[in-house]
């Protein structure tokens, strides 16, 4: 995978010794736009509002469920034309005695 630095403006960057300075200045800025905390002139955290990271949070999971269905529909269409490795089971010969399901999982 590749990554994307973003651009931010200078107002986004502070030092580690700023951020130990001024937490509560710099808790308030993030809750605007994420801060980039820099160690040795390198970028290693990143302040950001809690809102902001619940939507990172939640996209990642919504990437993560779309790659799960794209692997299970590339499985699904090789178990079809015969080219899986797959078993897949053929349940249609098993009757249905009755038993709800909500039964079966108590």
């Amino acid at each position: 995978m590749m990554f994307i630095e973003p651009s931010l403006k200078p107002s986004q960057l502070v030092s580690t010794s700023e951020v130990n300075k001024e937490f509560s200045k710099i808790k308030k800025q993030a809750r605007n736009n994420p801060i980039f905390v820099s160690n040795k002139n390198q970028i290693d955290t990143v302040i950001l509002s809690y809102d902001d990271y619940l939507a990172m949070y939640n996209l990642a999971l919504e990437a993560q469920e779309m790659e799960y269905y794209k692997q299970a529909g590339v499985e699904l269409r090789a178990i079809q034309s015969g080219t899986s490795n797959t078993v897949a089971l053929d349940l249609s010969g098993i009757e249905d005695d009755g038993t709800p399901d909500a039964e079966l999982f108590e």
